[in-house]
């Protein structure tokens, strides 16, 4: 039997199935393994699934990265505006030196250039086109 494929089910399931359906899955597993002779999977299943939802905790943290981490709490009621796109309670800040000012969020699905230099990159196109 193959760990990693059943964690990656179990998992699954945990996202898409109510707590109900859930446990009567669970109950269902665990017989076809005490069936089957394979609760011997059972500790590295753990570890893959646990390997799974620390992968999953990290794909929605959002990475705000600014030219000072002191400059956070300033783009705070900015960042807010994008509360549906940008998972503000887990965020990873990065400090960069090249960003004249403002601020650049980032998660596994979506970019955010709020900086300064893209503005005013913008507003040089516009001025020599």
């Amino acid at each position: 039997m193959n760990y990693k494929k059943y964690a990656k089910i179990i998992f699954q399931a945990s996202q898409e199935k109510t707590e109900g359906e859930l446990n009567i899955f669970m109950q269902n597993f665990f017989s076809l393994l005490k069936e089957k002779k394979e609760v011997k999977i059972l500790p590295k299943l753990y570890n893959e699934l646990e390997k799974i939802i620390q992968e999953e905790e990290r794909s929605n943290q959002t990475i705000i990265i600014l030219k000072n981490e002191n400059l956070l709490n300033t783009y705070k009621e900015e960042l807010k505006k994008f509360d549906n796109t940008f998972n503000q309670e887990n965020i990873k800040i990065q400090k960069n030196e090249n960003i004249i000012g403002g601020f650049i969020a980032k998660n596994k699905k979506y970019t955010l250039n709020n900086s300064y230099r893209k503005k005013l990159f913008e507003l040089y196109q516009k001025i020599t086109s």
